[in-house]
């Protein structure tokens, strides 16, 4: 799993738009299709809160 920082892209955005995120952002997002996007959202579901913490502790 990576965590690549978007700043204020929308998540739902940031595969088709990881361009503007620079280029070691984009060599990660590269690998993630639409479909694993939506799969990880969909898993995520309403405890999309939850797992920012995690994310978070994750990077550091």
């Amino acid at each position: 799993m990576v965590v690549v920082a978007i700043g204020t892209l929308p998540c739902d955005e940031a595969v088709a738009r990881r361009t503007e995120l620079g280029e070691a952002s984009a060599i990660a997002l590269s690998t993630v299709s639409e479909a694993d996007a939506d799969a990880v959202r969909g898993a995520i579901g309403d405890a999309h809160s939850s797992f920012v913490p995690l994310i978070r502790m994750a990077k550091a």
